[in-house]
C-alpha cells in the first residue's frame, strides 16, 4: 500500500522520537476513539494541506522500458507540510518532564544525520522511508514553542496537554512512463591543458 510523503515524514519523526523517549508512547496518527490513552503520550499529525512550490524538474533516475519508453523519476516540487505535535499526560509534572526533554530533542538541528552527505537544514533532519528512501528523501522538521491546555477527558479525568505547531520541509518525487530521451552533457575547458575537458578541441586561455 502506498504512503503519502507527508505521512511517511510523520512516521519517520514518530519513530525517531520514540527512540529518544522510550517511556512515552509516540503515535504518527490520531489514536482510535476507543483506544485508551496512555498516561504519557505524544501524537504528531498533519495539520492542514500540503503546500507545494513547483521547481525546475530534476531527473533522478531512468530505467529503459523497451525501445521507446523509460520509467523516469523526477523531483518536481519543494513541499511544506504543517504539523501538530501534541503532548498528553495525566499529571502536570509528567507533562513538564516531557516538555523539558523535547526542548533538547526538537533543537538538535543537523546532528541527527551526517551533515557531510545531506543538505543543511534548520530543524530536525530525518531520512524518510515507506518507499521514499530510494533517492535519499529528507524531511526537515521545525516546531514553535508549545501552548498549554489543562482540560478533562470524556471520563472526567484530568488531562494535561501541550501543543506544538510547526512544519516539515521535503522534496516531492514522482515516477512516470515517458519517451526515451538522449542525455548530452557538455563541459567547457578552462585551458588547453585542462585534463577534465570533454571538448574535442582545445580552448586557449585568455590573457589579461
Amino acid at each position: 500500500m502506498a504512503v503519502t510523503i507527508q505521512q511517511a515524514s510523520a512516521n519517520a519523526f514518530a519513530t525517531w522520537l520514540q527512540g529518544k523517549m522510550t517511556d512515552v508512547s509516540v503515535e504518527p496518527r490520531w489514536p482510535a476513539p476507543d483506544k485508551k490513552r496512555p498516561a504519557a503520550s505524544i501524537t504528531v499529525v498533519t495539520a492542514g494541506r500540503r503546500i507545494d512550490t513547483p521547481i525546475d524538474t530534476r531527473l533522478l533516475s531512468a530505467t529503459n522500458n523497451g525501445a521507446k519508453q523509460t520509467n523516469a523519476t523526477w523531483q518536481v516540487a519543494a513541499c511544506r507540510q504543517p504539523f501538530q505535535l501534541d503532548v498528553w499526560a495525566d499529571a502536570d509534572v509528567t507533562r513538564d518532564d516531557i516538555l523539558a526533554r523535547l526542548d533538547t530533542f526538537l533543537h538538535l538541528d543537523q546532528s541527527v544525520i551526517n551533515r557531510n552527505t545531506t543538505p543543511a537544514g534548520n530543524g530536525v533532519l530525518l531520512p524518510v522511508a515507506d518507499g521514499w528512501d530510494a533517492f535519499g528523501t529528507i524531511a526537515d522538521f521545525e516546531f514553535l514553542e508549545p501552548d498549554l491546555d489543562d482540560t478533562a477527558d470524556d471520563a472526567g479525568r484530568a488531562l494535561y496537554r501541550a501543543t506544538f505547531r510547526g512544519n516539515a520541509y521535503f522534496m516531492l518525487t514522482v515516477t512516470s512512463l515517458t519517451a526515451r530521451q538522449i542525455s548530452i552533457n557538455f563541459a567547457l575547458a578552462i585551458s588547453d591543458t585542462d585534463p577534465v575537458s570533454a571538448l574535442p578541441f582545445p580552448v586557449n586561455p585568455v590573457t589579461p
